[in-house]
């Protein structure tokens, strides 16, 4: 064919008398040339219902798939990189064909130029397509941009309801649960994904950990930090972590933590770790920081009330408990300061309060030696005490919200009848959770509730509805006044209600009492915390209640509280109206 393709073309149109005629005859008289017997091949595709398109694109699929595999072969070297990659890298948006490019920028991610790195990244569809390989050279070229990357994964983290609630969990039979739960969150496979076993970024991982907690101090950092290192012990990639100053704390910490291992050895192993780790350093900080996962500093301060539990039936020598204890009340003072002071480099933490922290747990001692006295017998001296430190120290709040958790395992309900209004009188301000120390009574308290409230759920509701000292102990003056003063409180509250209808044998043990339930669901929706914001997840939780009761035991406990049923049909309205 002497003529050029252009030329052709062109007197195909200049001869015909308009376009369709012109493309008719370049199908004729070039189609068979092409493709032989086409014609016969679009009847076969007629008669099999396959369409035009539907081929075109198997065929692009297929050409696709052989090209990559050549480019992924031995075979395929350096020279025909250099010769493809100009032809190929126009198709890098294009959603069938971007897959040839990113096949070559996989294989020789080590030569690609940086011009080409930097519009990778520029793009988010781009960076999203290419190759682990590629994403983690153009992340160790720009830590900035792998900050920004993974400062979008804390924040999804941290705001995640369901860890949430794993932080607000602090029974110690949960302990395990929790840590396996965390460790399969999916921003941590995510992470785990990223790093790669690559040493560089993990370090660069822990790097960004640590300049966000300076400005963000949170605890699911911390939790998050710790997940990520035992991901990788747990894979037995310990080259990758074997530099992280924290590996043998967080291994220290996780083993006893799994094993409630509540002894001497776990004092010597946390202690063993801060050899030629000084106050005022890094090192220190981050220390503070891996004390501060809410889940260790849990099992910390559960560890004291055992050992008091252990001095008071003389297993342990007191002497011994006491330097244990102690040494323990330090290691959670570490958590509770760190993030005062996350953002002022060089400054010392303040030291344990030992003084008023001891003095706190002799007082809450005498409290424990007389559980099993009649309340009108005990020492009330003590009390006054408590509740002062109860507002003021961070570590005594710990203490003695494991204290409280403990007494409801065992359904001590007298005890916790003297325990609990202290609670409740050292409630702080809801409204400001900028304040850090506010920020951290207001999440300690609202833990205490969520683990009542599961401890609840699991094993008292019955009692709850049918015993006075029940009722009015935990419903009445404390779970309603945290539910006042908290909107999580409220809903949680309220999903403790849902929950009586999920077992029949506890709606045959009410009997009669499940009046108490829509009583209680009536006041609770009166007094409870509440704005527009809840307004959907309030009503969906509310309205999950009243189908219950409606439909649980063809509705024989239902309940009809005339407040809720207003709210759930408000609920139903406004749903009804955004479909519109």
């Amino acid at each position: 064919m002497s003529q050029t393709s252009e030329q052709l073309i062109q007197n195909y149109f200049s001869q015909a008398s308009d376009p369709k005629e012109a493309i008719d005859a370049i199908q004729r008289d070039l189609g068979k040339t092409i493709l032989p017997n086409t014609e016969l091949l679009y009847t076969l595709l007629e008669l099999s219902g396959c369409s035009r398109a539907q081929i075109h694109e198997k065929c692009l699929e297929a050409l696709k798939r052989a090209l990559i595999q050549k480019i992924e072969s031995d075979d395929f070297g350096y020279d025909q990189y250099r010769a493809l990659f100009p032809r190929v890298y126009k198709y890098i948006d294009n959603a069938y064909l971007y897959p040839i490019p990113m096949a070559l920028l996989k294989k020789f991610e080590q030569f690609i130029e940086d011009d080409i790195l930097e519009e990778l990244k520029s793009d988010t569809r781009r960076f999203d397509n290419c190759p682990l390989v590629v994403k983690q050279r153009i992340w160790k070229k720009n830590e900035d941009f792998f900050q920004t990357q993974v400062l979008a994964l804390l924040n999804e983290y941290h705001y995640d309801e369901k860890i949430d609630m794993l932080a607000m969990n602090i029974q110690p039979d949960s302990y395990k649960e929790i840590l396996n739960t965390r460790r399969e969150h999916s921003v941590v496979n995510r992470l785990i994904h990223m790093i790669n076993d690559d040493r560089q970024l993990y370090t660069m991982f822990v790097d960004t950990a640590r300049h966000i907690f300076g400005s963000s101090p949170y605890q699911s950092i911390s939790a998050i930090r710790v997940d990520v290192l035992m991901r990788f012990h747990e894979k037995n990639a310990d080259e990758v972590i074997s530099k992280d100053i924290c590996r043998q704390l967080i291994l220290a910490l996780d083993t006893n933590t799994r094993h409630l291992a509540r002894n001497d050895a776990l004092i010597k192993s946390i202690q063993k770790c801060f050899k030629r780790v000084y106050n005022g350093t890094t090192a220190f900080n981050d220390y503070a920081m891996i004390l501060m996962d809410p889940l260790y500093s849990t099992f910390l301060a559960s560890t004291i009330i055992h050992l008091l539990q252990q001095s008071l039936e003389a297993t342990a020598p007191s002497g011994e408990v006491e330097s244990m204890i102690e040494s323990i009340a330090k290691f959670l003072n570490m958590g509770a300061q760190i993030p005062l002071y996350a953002d002022k480099e060089g400054e010392l933490l303040p030291s344990l309060d030992k003084r008023t922290v001891m003095d706190f747990v002799t007082k809450l001692a005498v409290v424990m030696s007389e559980e099993e006295v009649p309340t009108a017998q005990r020492d009330m001296t003590p009390i006054a005490t408590i509740q002062a430190r109860l507002g003021e120290n961070q570590v005594c709040r710990k203490i003695f919200i494991q204290y409280c958790t403990a007494r409801l395992a065992a359904g001590d309900i007298n005890t916790l009848a003297i325990l609990l209004p202290l609670i409740v009188d050292t409630l702080p301000d809801n409204d400001d959770k900028n304040n850090l120390e506010r920020a951290a009574h207001i999440s300690a308290y609202e833990s205490l509730g969520k683990t009542v409230l599961n401890l609840v759920s699991k094993n008292y509701m019955v009692e709850c509805a049918t015993s006075l000292a029940w009722r009015t102990t935990l419903m009445d003056k404390f779970l309603f006044r945290l539910a006042k003063w908290s909107y999580k409180m409220h809903r949680e509250l309220a999903r403790l209600f849902v929950n009586f209808y999920a077992d029949e044998k506890v709606l045959r043990a009410l009997g009669q009492h499940v009046a108490v339930v829509a009583d209680w669901a009536e006041f609770l929706y009166s007094v409870g915390v509440k704005t527009d914001d809840n307004f959907y997840e309030l009503g969906a939780i509310y309205s999950e209640l009243l189908d219950r009761s409606e439909h649980t035991m063809s509705g024989t406990f239902r309940i009809a509280p005339r407040s809720v049923v207003w709210f759930r049909n408000e609920y139903h309205k406004r749903l009804a109206e955004e479909e519109q």
